[in-house]
């Protein structure tokens, strides 16, 4: 990853998962390769302060990469959401289909 990328994806974790979860969920993604199963399909992600389900991601794949995308977010505050903690072109965007990993292969 790029170091941009990389901030924009933290930044936008935090919002969202949790580092401490984000983290974890590459960790099982990577991990779960060596045991000849698919990291791609949908997750849903966990709020680290309040264990309630926060969203739903996708992972796929792309030629070689792996990326990520939102699919829903769970209980939103407000109706479709914006990541007012992103930076650059994904500065309050929706959350809701915005690509949140990626250069994974």
């Amino acid at each position: 990853m790029e170091g941009s990328s990389a901030c924009q994806v933290h930044g936008f974790a935090v919002s969202i998962v949790g580092m401490k979860t984000l983290l974890l969920i590459i960790l099982t993604l990577l991990s779960s390769q060596s045991f000849a199963q698919s990291i791609t399909g949908r997750w849903k992600t966990i709020d680290d302060e309040t264990g309630k389900p926060k969203s739903i991601i996708e992972i796929y794949q792309e030629g070689n990469e792996f990326k990520g995308r939102i699919l829903e977010v769970l209980n939103p505050d407000t109706p479709d959401p914006k990541c007012d903690k992103c930076e650059g072109a994904k500065k309050d965007q929706p959350i809701k289909g915005m690509e949140i990993i990626w250069g994974l292969s």
